[in-house]
């Protein structure tokens, strides 16, 4: 072999060799600003149901600091009970898991992950169906942000035996607990007097004979059924399906009745209007097909409480926040209303509450001053652009892992979008808020109801109550009676005044604390001619 072939065949054994060196060298250990969750199964495959018992890690070692798949499990370590969850996802190449966190003898394991309420129940959502990987974070931000308990959630990257599995929501799931839904709880052995009363959680999706029943009024000419949730379907009483059937029987005979709108004896009587307004809004903000058909809850409170039907949480967005090819979701103008979907012939009939609801200009009026208000801050382009920027700049090196794994953009998968679909995460990113500013620019020319002066004061409403509490916002928002045509007073917790009396911001009750300190707080609410009394709520700032 003379020197010119030699060196020929050295230079093709480099090539070679270039080319697969990086299938003989080991893969880059996970490194990512996101919490890691490791799952390990010991090779089993995770089912439908049920449950199979497995090893959990969770790594998170706080801001600004990177995460390894070699750290140690600072937020949870140890057993727990897993399986797929969903519909239409359950089958996704990225699944959607639902997991419960156990002592070692298979006993529920309460935990604090991030520091939230303590719980044994979470769920991993998939985002194959949410290039933008930020869906249903968007929406529980909103809920919450309003006043109201959405499930608390976190991006985080996930491991399976190894595998890399993408970016996940991991999030708390949907459960009576005063954590959560905060509604009372519904021992088996309350089956008379005020304690029957609640709580109670159903809801609008799939459904079988036993785990539901039948309404009494139909919708677009079809029946509609209500899911037991909580107590479970095994679990509650006849004489609790009783209670609950009898109460949402007479909450829909008189909203379906001749005088709906009256206050004391219509449909008013029976719900809290501002759940139901702002769960409207939410719903129609992302125009999400599921919004009113599955996935639908309901809490109801016992008597000594309020005693009534509250619409939340929200839940399910994958299909939200796009144009879906399916009836009018598929406007690419920003135009339709999702509380219309049984237009639409839907596999499962959405209940007609709110087209009726919306025929009472009291309800119309107070969701348009709502939405306007919301409109000013919240739901502003600004706040609304700088939360998706946020959380699209806390994914920018992990979606890149994402998408290597998952080979999805420029992708249709899942719902059937419509075209064109970008081809990169910038591209999702700016179609979103494309989507949403036209969304917006919609809903300001078309929602129903005209913001005029603040309705009188009503006896028989609830107590007052701080709503979020503690506040996790710039704003607080006082609600229940006495909060209409009112001003208040700001104390600290000794009792020193540190705002004079003064005009709410809105009809809603809504107070700026963004200027105060962590700490306890007192509001006072009262007219300024002292004609109704005053009442006194505490709040807390952190």
């Amino acid at each position: 072999m003379d020197n010119q072939t030699g060196v020929k065949l050295i230079l093709v054994s480099l090539i070679h060799l270039l080319a697969v060196l990086p299938l003989l060298l080991p893969a880059q250990p996970l490194t990512t600003n996101l919490p890691i969750v490791r799952i390990e199964t010991d090779g089993r495959e995770i089912p439908d149901e049920p449950k199979i018992t497995v090893q959990v890690y969770i790594t998170d070692n706080g801001p600004g600091q990177m995460n390894g798949l070699d750290d140690p499990p600072n937020i949870y370590a140890g057993f727990a009970g897993i399986e797929r969850r969903g519909a239409s996802s359950l089958w996704y190449p990225q699944p959607s898991y639902a997991i419960e966190t156990r002592e070692e003898n298979g006993d529920e394991l309460d935990i604090s992950p991030f520091g939230w309420p303590k719980e044994s129940d979470w769920t991993l959502i998939t985002h194959f169906n949410d290039r933008a990987l930020m869906r249903n974070l968007l929406s529980f931000h909103f809920f919450r942000q309003m006043g109201h308990y959405a499930p608390r959630a976190r991006l985080v990257e996930a491991v399976l035996n190894g595998d890399y599995r993408g970016i996940y929501l991991f999030c708390e799931r949907i459960k009576r607990d005063k954590g959560r839904v905060d509604v009372a709880k519904l021992d088996e052995d309350e089956i008379t007097g005020p304690e029957l009363t609640g709580g109670y959680i159903i809801k609008v999706d799939y459904f079988s004979p036993q785990d539901s029943w039948q309404g009494a009024f139909e919708a677009a000419g079809r029946p509609v059924h209500y899911v037991y949730y909580y107590p479970k379907p095994e679990d509650i009483r006849p004489e609790q399906k009783s209670y609950i059937q009898a109460f949402m029987y007479n909450f829909e005979s008189a909203l379906y009745s001749q005088g709906f709108a009256d206050p004391q004896t219509g449909y008013r009587k029976y719900i809290d209007v501002t759940s139901f307004i702002d769960y409207l809004i939410v719903q129609e903000l992302s125009r999400n097909v599921d919004g009113f058909k599955k996935s639908s809850y309901f809490w109801k409170a016992k008597d000594n409480d309020g005693g009534l039907l509250h619409a939340g949480p929200v839940w399910d967005f994958d299909w939200a926040w796009k144009n879906i090819n399916e009836c009018f979701f598929g406007a690419t103008d920003g135009s339709g209303f999702s509380y219309r979907v049984n237009d639409c012939g839907p596999d499962i009939p959405a209940p007609g509450w709110l087209p009726r609801m919306l025929q009472d200009t009291f309800f119309a009026n107070r969701l348009r001053c709502r939405y306007d208000s919301l409109r000013e801050g919240l739901l502003s382009e600004a706040q609304i652009f700088g939360f998706i920027d946020s959380v699209a700049q806390s994914v920018e090196t992990a979606q890149v892992r994402h998408f290597d794994r998952w080979d999805i953009l420029g992708v249709n998968t899942g719902a059937p979008e419509v075209p064109p679909i970008p081809a990169t995460y910038a591209g999702e990113i700016e179609k979103l808020k494309t989507w949403i500013r036209l969304r917006l620019q919609w809903l300001d020319a078309s929602l129903p109801g005209q913001c005029g002066p603040a309705p009188p004061p009503d006896p028989a409403a609830p107590p007052l109550r701080v709503v979020p509490n503690p506040a996790v916002s710039g704003e607080i928002y006082v609600q229940g009676r006495n909060t209409a045509q009112t001003h208040y007073t700001l104390y600290d917790a000794a009792g020193r005044k540190i705002r004079p009396l003064t005009a709410f911001q809105d009809a809603f009750g809504r107070i700026d604390v963004s200027g105060l300190p962590a700490g306890v707080y007192l509001v006072r609410v009262s007219w300024p001619d002292g004609s109704h009394g005053a009442d006194t709520v505490r709040f807390l700032v952190f």
